[in-house]
């Protein structure tokens, strides 16, 4: 298939902000009572801090990224673990990407939004907990 017939992936797509998402509202953290809400939040019984250690695979192409890794019989025991919240690059995965001066190599300027196709950095994360 051409460029030209190709159709285009959501992350080409300018129109594409966002899918399967929930309607965007303000941070609500639920109390048992009013002398409760007036700590600080973390100290309410159903707040969920989910920092800490992830499970998480890194490929160089959107094209070789796990398509399915959500559903729950997955396997991601060989995918590496990383600490969340860090930034991928700073812990050895694809190069640091920051510029005040031009566009990273993989935005083509001259037809935006196209991307490269064979380095495009996709970092899967996954992480198990249980909710009380």
């Amino acid at each position: 298939m051409s460029r030209k017939t190709r159709q285009k992936e959501d992350w080409e797509n300018s129109y594409m902000i966002g899918q399967n998402k929930e309607p965007a509202h303000c941070t609500l953290i639920p109390f048992d009572n009013i002398e409760s809400a007036l700590k600080e939040f973390d100290s309410s019984p159903y707040y969920k801090l989910l920092n800490g250690d992830w499970k998480f695979n890194w490929v160089e192409k959107p094209a070789d990224r796990p398509v399915d890794f959500y559903k729950f019989d997955y396997d991601v025991s060989s995918w590496d673990s990383i600490d969340v919240p860090s930034n991928w690059q700073l812990r050895g995965y694809g190069i640091p990407i920051y510029t005040n001066v031009r566009y990273p190599y993989s935005v083509k300027k001259k037809r935006i939004p196209s991307i490269d196709q064979n380095y495009n950095p996709v970092g899967s994360y996954r992480r198990s907990f249980d909710i009380p």
